[in-house]
């Protein structure tokens, strides 16, 4: 064999080398004929053709859509989308998100969007989205439903779990396990009680690890009860005397809200926040003999303030639109209306944040109430340089804020933007304005998998931290969210509280994915880089 002869044998060789590699033809095969051998079935030649179709990529086709009314976690009717191929049956289970009905999001499946999907490849996740968004009068929740059920599909091809497939759709090449928030007091339209905000969360963002920061999420809930039945310690000011705190004290524990988390009946959020800074302060105690790093729990209020305000002047410019705010709103009709300005809110906030540790305020004023927001943002910079200046002088004072929190240089408070941000405009809008430094999204928001994918890759664009949220959203995505938010690199993570099952499991599987040494690293206290 001549030099010429030897060249074309090796670029053979190599040729075969490289489309078996990418086949994976020899891996493949050992793994039908190993299967094969252990069932021993009678007819092996007409078993192993029938395995071999299954990896054929022929087969990977929609070959039947269904859907269904089923039981939502919350009792009332959900939809349930099926996207069946060779591969598998896949299934999600989305609340219902519009003004139509359950039945209306089946039929609409069933008559009309299932034959649009019937032999596409479910692991194109913008080709099938692209598909299910043609229609602007077709349910929401439908739409969501079989984008969520075809990227179930795809990632079964690619033979990949859910987070891995979305980190492929998304470019990601390193995905990450996200901070946990759990939702620990429900108030507003989601409670039986008086409370103006939506929800007070917390995270520990002392936890070295996501089930670290689970079983500090479990010893908050069991303490909060019996914490809100016992009045709140008094604090006496030690160069004035002064007493404050104490009462506070409810007649019964609290009962459960929406969101799996409690609807303590207190009339203020003061009220709540002295009886949850009681309860940190007994969970951060550090246990004896203990290996994990002590917590450091800091709390989150959801203000969600468009459900109880009102614009009072102007039409146009932020600059020219002023709002108040109905703090009684969801007080008894005969009770005292109290209405307060938004520079009432401002001290209120600011008030909070120097009391306790509160880190993160979301949707704490209107969209067009712009100047308030950035109002409260300066006021906390000015107390953070005075604090500074008084250590370089001698005369240190314990400062309630960090300089750089998450892990962002500079920033003391995270302001989040969740019902005042609704697609990329809102997130570019925000960022240039400095109204928001972080965001929230969901899939109920964005529509489709690569609708979401999308809006978090222009918040990561403008360096703006994304919260993925599903606690609203009933059974919208399952655990499936958790998967969507590691596969994403969010910087944190909520799904509601401890009290209900379907918000849990969210967050029992985010230590699922975490696994052991070999799973995504955990974000830890860098929350918001």
């Amino acid at each position: 064999m001549n030099a010429s002869e030897k060249t074309s044998v090796e670029e053979d060789r190599r040729e075969i080398v490289e489309y078996m590699t990418t086949h994976r033809l020899e891996e493949n095969m050992n793994e039908l004929l190993n299967e094969l051998v252990k069932d021993r079935p009678d007819d092996p030649y007409l078993d192993l053709s029938q395995a071999i179709e299954l990896k054929s990529g022929s087969s990977q086709k929609i070959i039947n859509v269904t859907a269904r009314s089923v039981a939502g976690s919350d009792g009332r009717p959900a939809l349930e989308a099926e996207v069946e191929t060779i591969r598998g049956v896949f299934r999600a289970v989305v609340s219902n998100m519009g003004k139509g009905s359950v039945d209306h999001s089946v039929s609409t499946i069933l008559t009309l969007l299932g034959d649009q999907l019937l032999n596409k490849d479910p692991a194109k996740q913008e080709q099938i989205d692209a598909i299910l968004s043609e229609d602007d009068s077709v349910p929401a929740d439908a739409v969501l439903a079989l984008s969520i059920a075809c990227c179930k599909a795809g990632a079964k091809f690619n033979e990949a779990e859910w987070f891995q497939h979305i980190a492929s759709l998304a470019n990601v090449s390193d995905p990450r396990i996200p901070m946990p928030w759990f939702t620990v007091v429900a108030g507003g339209q989601f409670a039986e009680n008086e409370l103006y905000p939506a929800s007070v969360s917390f995270a520990d963002t002392g936890a070295a690890s996501v089930a670290g920061a689970v079983a500090t999420a479990q010893k908050v809930f069991g303490a909060f009860p019996q914490a809100c039945v016992e009045p709140a310690e008094e604090t006496t000011d030690e160069e004035t005397g002064a007493v404050s705190g104490g009462g506070g004290g409810l007649a019964s524990r609290p009962n459960a809200g929406k969101m799996g988390a409690y609807a303590p009946a207190f009339e203020g959020m003061t009220d709540v926040l002295r009886t949850l800074k009681k309860v940190i302060k007994q969970v951060e105690a550090p246990e004896e003999g203990s290996e994990e790093p002590a917590a450091s729990v800091k709390l989150s209020v959801n203000m969600n303030v468009s459900a109880y305000s009102e614009k009072i002047e102007g039409d146009g410019d932020d600059e020219e639109t002023a709002f108040q705010y109905e703090l009684s709103k969801w007080a008894a009709p005969d009770a005292v209306k109290i209405l307060k300005s938004s520079g009432e809110m401002v001290d209120d906030y600011f008030e909070w944040l120097q009391q306790f540790p509160l880190v993160s305020i979301e949707d704490g004023f209107e969209k067009k109430d712009s100047g308030s927001l950035i109002a409260l943002k300066e006021k906390v910079e000015g107390e953070v340089t005075r604090l500074a200046e008084a250590a370089e002088a001698g005369e240190e004072e314990p400062s309630p804020f960090s300089s750089d929190l998450g892990g962002s240089d500079g920033v003391a408070l995270q302001l989040i933007g969740n019902e005042t941000i609704a697609n990329a405009d809102d997130i570019v809008r925000a960022e240039e304005k400095q109204t928001s430094n972080a965001c929230a999204l969901s899939l109920a928001k964005a529509g489709t998998i690569t609708k979401y994918i999308a809006l978090h890759a222009k918040a990561e664009t403008l360096g703006v931290p994304v919260i993925c949220v599903s606690e609203h959203e009933g059974d919208s995505t399952e655990v499936f969210s958790a998967h969507l938010a590691v596969g994403t690199r969010a910087a944190q993570f909520r799904a509601g509280g401890l009290l209900d099952f379907a918000s849990t499991d969210k967050y029992n599987e985010l230590a699922r994915i975490a696994g052991g040494d070999e799973g995504p690293e955990y974000v830890g206290a860098n929350f918001r880089k």
